[in-house]
């Protein structure tokens, strides 16, 4: 038997070299020869059916169930008798606010009850997620893990066996630095540390083993000071008072403010002296980790992050922060806003964040999304951005950004440009005005469509260009860190190109600047675009000017009204023909004979009439 290590990295759940026992020597023992913690089952309604040589566990749901007043009363009666019990948390999570919301349960759970056996996250609901990319399943998982362990929960996995492989070999390594509860599905594939197994008949047998801890599992916990609220990283309240700024009260907690307001269900308006917030599962003052000092023998120069108005109203205070973490920032300049290319939208928080990265000493770049599908377009486009931007100190390139994918409204742009041919003489043109205006020009794209570009114009046409390119949904976050070099991959190898900017992942969730989904990208660049030039600030007016757009987008309207009057006066005056034909044929008719008698009518030349004499 091997003693028990506890491993002390932020994500490791404890406990490697667990010696496994065989499940059918464990079930012939008799009941005098059960250790404790041998043997246990799940969720029995009556604890007194149970001796205290055995133990159990309860599904308590995640933070919506409805049903945990009953597990709470079980869990007491389980205290009563002396029987060690566990907790089993479910989730259905499909965004960092909900895993917040899940750990909060999970530490009020441990608040009410006497939790002596792990507490174990139950990974089937999100692993069946379909809507979830491995990486969002990776993180949601990984963000629920590392939050319960900051407060000193002994927490582990639970699923099934399948589930369990699936996790360890596609979305993050589980095999070697978590603990598990396997439920049988089969055959047990999973090869990883687990403690327990979960039999089809619904018994649980532990093979846990420590001969510091004479088996038993729950002394173990206890001797550490697991599973006690008194233990608890931080309280997760904070009193909002008459002179607090929600923005310093995200930055204290390295929270969004978009996070706090959330979680708390509440707007900026509510924010009123007195005011109790919920703060999720930080621990306050904790320092940010995400940025490790890059190692300056790898080929990576810089490293950054890009945004746009989706990461919400970042402060000055947090780009001050930030300009000890990165090195530089590419902001959204722009996007067409419909399918007909007549409406160049500026990027909402474009100005803001240009003017803080400035006051910040942090390098600006950018990017627009375009939906252009000629030379035409992506001229007129580009130069709309380009009067906009002069003269601003952007050193990083401008990048145009074009991504073929499945699921986007666009998504048959890309083919439409491979039809027409066009695309190097776009990227020419574009280039060509960038560069005249004193900015570098790039291409940002994900790896599946640099091979479309390949395919299309060459790979060393394409690498006359800045290229930044995005690896992959299913890059790990666990190794977000790794410098490859100047090059992008996928995690099997499959595609591979050179590139002067790398987005190795854009999971990261812990600098309070997160999307929807608590996320920002983060980049490694490989190449030196720091020139110094002078400082410019943008102006508090719209960056560029639309109205060219807007007066083409105004002209066909007003033609198509024009032709759509006339053809419906065309198809009124046919039905009121065909209606009153008989009666206009009348009309027509007198009409005729009327004309034709004034035309035989004699009339009098000038020299015949005779003038009027006059009287004297």
């Amino acid at each position: 038997m091997k003693n028990i290590r506890l491993r002390k990295g932020i994500l490791s759940v404890l406990f490697a070299g667990f010696t496994l026992v065989s499940l059918s020597s464990c079930g012939k023992k008799n009941e005098d020869e059960k250790a404790e913690n041998q043997v246990g089952y799940v969720d029995v309604e009556n604890p007194k059916s149970l001796s205290s040589s055995e133990f159990v566990f309860y599904n308590c749901g995640d933070h919506d169930d409805v049903g945990i007043s009953n597990q709470d009363r079980l869990l007491k009666k389980c205290d009563e008798r002396d029987i060690s019990a566990g907790i089993i948390i479910g989730s259905d999570a499909e965004s960092l606010l909900e895993i917040f919301e899940d750990v909060e349960y999970t530490k009020s759970v441990i608040e009410k009850n006497n939790v002596d056996l792990p507490i174990y996250f139950n990974v089937d609901k999100i692993m069946s997620n379909d809507k979830l990319s491995y990486v969002d399943k990776a993180n949601l998982i990984s963000e629920y893990l590392n939050l319960v362990w900051q407060n000193n929960i002994y927490v582990g996995l639970y699923g099934t066996s399948s589930n369990l492989v699936f996790l360890d070999k596609y979305c993050m390594s589980i095999s070697d630095k978590y603990d598990c509860f396997v439920v049988d599905d089969g055959i047990v594939k999973y090869d990883g540390n687990y403690s327990f197994i979960q039999n089809k008949d619904g018994s649980v047998i532990s093979n846990y083993r420590s001969d510091e801890f004479d088996d038993d599992i729950s002394k173990m916990i206890k001797s550490n000071g697991f599973n006690c609220k008194e233990n608890f990283s931080q309280t997760g309240f904070y009193k909002f008072e008459l002179n607090d700024n929600i923005d310093k009260v995200a930055l204290k907690y390295d929270l969004s403010v978009n996070d706090i307001l959330s979680f708390n269900g509440i707007s900026r308006e509510d924010l009123i002296p007195g005011i109790i917030l919920r703060i999720p599962n930080q621990i306050q003052n904790k320092t940010i980790s995400v940025f490790p000092t890059l190692n300056r023998q790898n080929s990576a120069l810089y490293r950054g992050i890009d945004i746009s108005f989706y990461q919400g109203d970042i402060s000055s205070e947090r780009f001050e922060k930030l300009s000890g973490q990165i090195d530089f920032a590419i902001l959204k300049i722009s996007e067409q806003q419909d399918k007909n290319f007549s409406l160049l939208r500026e990027d909402p928080k474009f100005r803001d964040y240009y003017n803080k990265c400035v006051e910040s000493d942090i390098s600006v770049g950018g990017y627009y999304v375009t939906h252009a599908t000629n030379t035409d377009e992506a001229i007129k486009e580009a130069k709309l951005i380009i009067d906009g931007i002069k003269g601003l100190n952007i050193t990083f390139p401008i990048y145009i950004d074009y991504e073929n994918t499945k699921d986007s409204i666009y998504e048959d742009e890309f083919y439409e440009i491979k039809k027409n041919n066009e695309f190097k003489k776009m990227l020419e043109s574009v280039n060509e005005l960038f560069l005249d205006a004193g900015f570098r020009f790039g291409i940002y794209t994900n790896l599946s469509t640099y091979s479309d570009m390949v395919s299309m114009i060459g790979q060393e046409e394409l690498e006359k260009y800045e290229i930044w390119l995005s690896k992959p949904n299913d890059y790990k976050r666990t190794n977000f860190v790794v410098d490859e070099g100047p090059v992008c991959k996928t995690n099997d190898g499959s595609l591979s190109y050179p590139c002067d900017m790398n987005q190795v992942s854009w999971s990261i969730s812990d600098l309070g600047i997160g999307n929807s989904s608590g996320c920002v990208d983060y980049n490694l660049c490989y190449k030196d675009y720091k020139a110094p030039k002078e400082i410019i600030k943008l102006p508090p007016e719209q960056i560029f000017d639309t109205k060219e757009y807007k007066r083409i987008d105004k002209k066909r309207v007003f033609n198509n009204i024009i032709n759509f009057g006339g053809i419906t006066a065309g198809l009124l005056f046919s039905v009121y023909v065909i209606g009153h034909r008989r009666k206009i044929k009348r009309k027509l008719i007198k009409l005729f004979k009327l004309a034709k008698y004034k035309c035989n009518k004699i009339v009098p030349s000038k020299e015949l009439v005779k003038k009027p004499q006059r009287v004297h």
